[in-house]
């Protein structure tokens, strides 16, 4: 969890060794053939659901993307890079995966790279002076970072919560409650919420567009 690693720090000192590392970790991980890696109850979980959702060509982050597939392209790529987005990411239950999908949608639209470094320093300084180093102006990425934490005020709002297993009300790793989650119906749900943040995200990027060109 980004708040666990960051804590109250001002300066994110510790995401510089995530970012450092992360390649490390991923080789580390695809080196491997681990079939027990997800074992147990949990696994027998995971694939009920799996099962589950396959079966009725359901996706939380596929979903979204698929709805608003006029305002961006969705390319077989881009759903192949989306498809650990489900069950708030792999099945843990973390932020939903269909927020995370709209976000990226409006962050492919909208999104811009910073590559002056005076203006990283700019921004850098006034984080550790205590100013509001978040301001549109002094980054080119800080306007979608507004974007989305806007964004994740209105999914808030609207559904709750942005964490998946506070959303559905389960646990993708407790058999009994998968078979509750489907017996239940509970998909519907997540069904809807994929519409809304996709129809929210078309309304972002349709918005912010129009703005860019005035």
């Amino acid at each position: 969890m980004c708040k666990k690693i960051l804590g109250d720090r001002r300066v994110p000192l510790p995401c510089i060794k995530v970012a450092r590392y992360a390649p490390e970790l991923y080789i580390q991980t695809g080196c491997k053939v681990n079939t027990e890696a997800i074992s147990g109850e949990t696994r027998e979980a995971f694939h009920l659901l799996y099962s589950h959702l396959s079966a009725i060509g359901f996706h939380c982050a596929h979903a979204v993307l698929k709805h608003i597939g006029d305002t961006i392209p969705v390319t077989r790529e881009l759903l192949d890079g989306t498809s650990g987005f489900i069950g708030g990411t792999v099945f843990k239950g973390l932020t939903c995966s269909a927020f995370t999908a709209g976000l990226m949608a409006v962050g492919l639209k909208l999104g811009e790279i910073e590559d002056s470094y005076l203006r990283v320093m700019r921004m850098l300084t006034t984080m550790i002076v205590g100013g509001n180093a978040l301001a549109d102006h002094l980054n080119k990425f800080n306007r979608l970072l507004n974007i989305g934490n806007r964004m994740s005020k209105w999914f808030k709002k609207e559904f709750g919560s942005t964490i998946c297993r506070e959303v559905t009300q389960c646990d993708f790793s407790s058999l009994e409650n998968v078979h509750q989650y489907i017996e239940n119906g509970s998909v519907t749900s997540c069904k809807i919420i994929a519409e809304k943040v996709a129809r929210q995200a078309e309304r972002i990027i349709i918005h912010h567009s129009h703005f860019m060109i005035g």
